[in-house]
């Protein structure tokens, strides 16, 4: 039997794109996907994580783990703070999927700029960034964050992508003359990296570094005999 992934969502336009990734980069592992589109909004609705959420991720992951899952991937990039209590509950590793993003800018400048569209994501992912920089030993990397308003709203709930798009260039164009390099938060932004690089700065996206750790895990673990 391969290697079995678990990755847990928290919302559902990037499944797709992360499906794509680990058949093209991990296609002879057993990935599976657990879903629950209602953690963010809860994140939204409490401004942070609550116990209850908490309690929820480490039910995932625990799930994850009873299926004999060697690893899990956390999609959600609101629950930092979440995972790292959540992983406590459980033996194998978890692996957050902006972590390489964040550790490649702190390594990169010493100005980071984040694009962010969802209001849940601000608080986790300046904690994620914080910890990146000091880990690779850039702990005065000053790091600022650009909520991209409206925009997630425009996507997710009007389904406007232009909309979404028009409003993350404009803040990507005044991030680009403050920072020295850009990160975009959410994998929903993805599509939209290769015209936040005119601006002239090198831009940083979640999902294949993401999937990459993975990879790099699942490589070093010895290979798993036929049955």
């Amino acid at each position: 039997m391969p290697y079995r992934v678990g990755v847990v969502h928290t919302i559902t336009n990037s499944i797709d794109d992360i499906n794509l990734l680990f058949r093209q980069m991990l296609p002879d592992i057993d990935q599976i996907n657990i879903i629950d589109d209602s953690i963010v909004k809860d994140v939204i609705r409490s401004v942070d994580v609550t116990p209850a959420i908490i309690s929820r991720l480490a039910t995932y992951y625990q799930i994850c783990q009873q299926i004999g899952c060697c690893c899990i991937l956390n999609e959600c990039t609101s629950v930092a703070f979440a995972a790292d209590i959540a992983e406590k509950t459980v033996d194998i590793p978890v692996f957050r999927i902006d972590y390489p993003m964040a550790k490649k800018a702190a390594q990169m400048g010493k100005r980071i700029g984040i694009l962010a569209t969802a209001s849940s994501t601000l608080k986790s992912s300046m904690r994620t960034f914080r910890r990146a920089a000091e880990e690779v030993g850039n702990p005065d990397a000053a790091i600022t964050m650009y909520y991209c308003e409206n925009a997630h709203k425009a996507l997710f709930q009007a389904g406007d992508r232009k909309r979404h798009d028009e409003i993350v260039l404009r803040y990507a164009e005044k991030a680009s003359l403050e920072n020295d390099v850009l990160a975009l938060a959410q994998g929903s932004m993805a599509p939209l990296a290769p015209q936040v690089s005119q601006f002239g700065l090198p831009v940083l996206t979640s999902l294949h570094s993401g999937v990459e750790q993975i990879k790099d895990y699942i490589d070093s673990l010895p290979a798993l005999q036929a049955t």
